[in-house]
């Protein structure tokens, strides 16, 4: 009976392990391994998003139509800024989605864009637009524009401190994976050792981050593969490394040079990309995760770490297809859903293809 009743103790101290969070102290850094389920759910609680705003619809004025969103932002105003990656603009609504202006339009000169990608809205309700040529610009909450700078090369993301110094996760060309520069646009250094693949193609799938940062300047960025969160401060030190178990399989990336006639091919596999976005407000971090694991989806959940790592709930927004996020001070999510939204007849009839309009939805965090 004694070794029947210690069979079924280890049986049950194992299962604990299983699911017990991991904190260890690594040269100084904090490695916080989670488990599948978060706080909330252990407690018993369950999290659903409630629909309680959308702006996007299939007819109206031009600027009512949504098409081609790329990022978006909320400032402390209530205001939604919209990136429109195809439109090179930015579009501007109030809290109740009503559109007041139009930031930018295409070309090369100040205040213009040939294609936006990310958005960053400051303390002050300034707005910094990333355009894909690797230029950030600067506007004001009215829309008019302040300056701009080019940055080092091919950025995927950036975020920017309460001192107005900027941090860009530029990948490609870099040693470092995140390169700052001062309020003014002058590169001042840069930190994060670059993470190197089976072979040079890969680094730049591997070091390919989204960012955030928090009221105390600290930086968060996220990255393709593994899941983990890195947290520096904003001089550069690794502060924490926060990742969780994932209840599907990651497939790794696998690249392939190939000559041609015309020089070197570079093939990669449908590796799996699961960083989608990344924000923090409220003393949480929220990291829109790919469940769809082909190379080009989008996301459909999202999970949520306290500051100190630690995980609390995922989010499921029914949808695969959420390109990217921002959270109000409330707590409340918006989100870009791909899924939603209209059929363009006149597209469908001219190309053979179903375009659908996307919609920008914010939802209420419900807890129970």
């Amino acid at each position: 009976m004694k070794s029947i009743c210690g069979c079924f103790l280890s049986v049950i101290f194992a299962a604990v392990l299983l699911n017990a969070q991991t904190v260890k102290n690594e040269n100084g850094i904090k490695i916080i391994d989670n488990d599948l389920k978060g706080e909330y759910e252990k407690l018993g609680k369950t999290i659903t998003l409630e629909k309680i705003l959308s702006i996007g619809r299939e007819d109206g004025k031009e600027e009512e139509l949504l098409y081609g969103m790329w990022d978006l932002a909320v400032n402390y105003k209530g205001n939604i800024y919209v990136v429109e990656r195809k439109n090179k603009c930015v579009k501007v609504f109030d809290s109740k989605g009503k559109f007041l202006f139009k930031i930018g339009r295409g070309g090369d000169g100040p205040g213009e864009f040939r294609e936006p990608v990310r958005i960053f809205s400051a303390p002050n309700n300034d707005v910094f637009i990333l355009d894909q040529n690797g230029i950030i610009s600067r506007f004001n909450d009215k829309g008019k524009f302040i300056f701009s700078f080019k940055t080092k090369s091919s950025p995927n993301d950036f975020v920017v401190d309460s001192h107005g110094n900027f941090y860009v996760n530029e990948n490609y060309y870099a040693d470092k994976k995140i390169w700052v520069y001062d309020k003014k646009g002058n590169q001042v250094k840069s930190f994060g050792d670059v993470v190197k693949g089976k072979n040079g193609s890969e680094t730049g799938f591997l070091n390919r981050g989204v960012m955030a940062v928090d009221k105390d300047d600290n930086i968060y960025i996220a990255y393709n593969q593994p899941f983990k969160i890195e947290k520096y401060s904003n001089e550069g030190k690794l502060i924490s490394v926060i990742s969780r178990k994932t209840p599907f399989k990651i497939t790794e990336p696998d690249f392939k040079e190939e000559k041609k006639d015309r020089g070197l091919v570079v093939k990669m596999n449908s590796a799996s990309k699961l960083a989608a976005d990344l924000f923090v407000n409220n003393g949480k971090i929220y990291f829109l995760l790919k469940t769809d694991q082909g190379a080009f989806s989008h996301a459909g959940s999202l999970d949520v770490f306290d500051l100190n790592g630690k995980f609390l709930f995922q989010a499921a927004f029914n949808s695969n297809d959420i390109r990217a996020i921002s959270v109000d001070d409330k707590g409340n999510i918006y989100a870009i859903d791909e899924s939603l939204g209209f059929a363009v007849p006149e597209i469908s009839k001219r190309t053979g293809k179903t375009i659908r309009l996307p919609q920008i939805i914010k939802y209420k965090v419900n807890i129970e």
